[in-house]
């Protein structure tokens, strides 16, 4: 993964991890400690707990391994060795306090981040069992265990973490910090069937790909949709597919209804035009008889369906015949704001990595 993609990704939550009081001046104090044989295992956990502070990173901006990477540009070698070492001074910290639920916390969010969910879950799981937790240790907890269980694929242990989280009304809002509980909601918002058309996007589109595309060919014609739409899928999109759904949603919240037997067909990736070889590249060519949509990748069907959306004129229920062919000019499109619903705004802006700012 390059700096750039990096970066963006990090910009995903504002705030390092928390850590205990610092009891060393700098990390060779802290590692002459654990050389001294007669150490006790309590100052043996600070001096990891210490060690792990210079080193640390994950979803965080403004870690040491963040400034290191971005700002102090620190050679690979030099960068790769600070993940190694985080990861390992918490392992060393949790040996010596399983009960530490700050510590799981840490750890536990840092394999997330590596990928490593069954080890995560693993790690994280025994911490919501500790007594006097904070709000927003419990959020954590949470909120890293749904994400852990995402990256299994088992959507339904994801759900359930989330609406947990949720369920306990925990306040975790703060200046400058992460807001977890907030985020529960958000993503429980996203997980379900409604949520692509709260905003009702797009309220106006002039019947015309937003943002403008690459190469378009606009008619002033148009295909009239209200007797309804088949829609005819290729070998890589499955009913249940969120594209899908959406199309459907708005379709239906323009009263257009989807019916096998309409003689008007949208035929989603059955390779009968071909899409612009780029990331995210994706057309649409519409016509009396039908839309073909086409997505060079995963994100390019994405905009293909959104596009086609875009196109409708909802007060006429037709759809603007046309042709368009289009791909971003840049990559890593991003934006910072607090807005409920905020994946529909980046949806039906083309935004490929939002941010959401609490």
């Amino acid at each position: 993964m390059n700096r750039m993609k990096l970066a963006g990704i990090c910009l995903l939550l504002a705030a390092a991890p928390l850590f205990g009081a610092e009891k060393f001046k700098d990390a060779s104090e802290a590692k002459a400690l654990l050389a001294k044989p007669g150490a006790t295992d309590a100052q043996k956990f600070d001096a990891y707990r210490h060690l792990a502070e210079g080193v640390a990173g994950g979803w965080s901006t403004w870690t040491p391994q963040f400034e290191a990477y971005y700002i102090e540009l620190v050679p690979e070698e030099e960068y790769r060795k600070m993940r190694l070492d985080y990861r390992r001074y918490l392992e060393e910290a949790l040996k010596l306090r399983s009960s530490d639920a700050q510590t799981r916390i840490d750890l536990g969010s840092y394999l997330a981040y590596l990928g490593e969910s069954d080890k995560a879950l693993d790690t994280l799981k025994p911490a919501l069992a500790a007594t006097n937790l904070t709000a927003r240790q419990q959020a954590d907890i949470l909120i890293w265990m749904a994400e852990s269980a995402c990256q299994k694929g088992d959507m339904k242990a994801a759900k359930a973490h989330l609406e947990d989280l949720v369920s306990r009304k925990l306040n975790t809002s703060g200046r400058y910090s992460p807001d977890p509980a907030a985020l529960a909601a958000d993503a429980l918002d996203a997980l379900g069937e409604d949520d692509l058309d709260a905003l009702k996007m797009p309220v106006y589109s002039d019947a015309k790909v937003y943002p403008a595309a690459q190469q378009a060919e606009y008619s002033d014609s148009f295909a009239p949709l209200s007797k309804g739409v088949a829609l005819v899928l290729g070998k890589d999109i499955k009913a249940d597919d969120a594209r899908v759904k959406m199309l459907k949603a708005k379709f239906a919240s323009f009263g257009i209804p989807i019916d096998a037997k309409a003689t008007f067909a949208v035929r989603i990736n059955t390779g009968e035009i071909e899409a612009p070889a780029k990331p995210e590249g994706y057309a649409v060519k519409v016509s009396k008889e039908g839309a073909l949509l086409q997505g060079h990748d995963m994100l390019g069907t994405t905009w293909a369906v959104v596009s086609l959306i875009q196109l409708v004129d909802q007060q006429k229920k037709a759809v603007r015949i046309c042709g368009v062919s289009d791909w971003p000019d840049v990559l890593m499109r991003s934006h910072t704001m607090t807005f409920r619903h905020g994946l529909e705004i980046d949806l039906f802006c083309k935004i490929d990595c939002g941010c959401q700012q609490t």
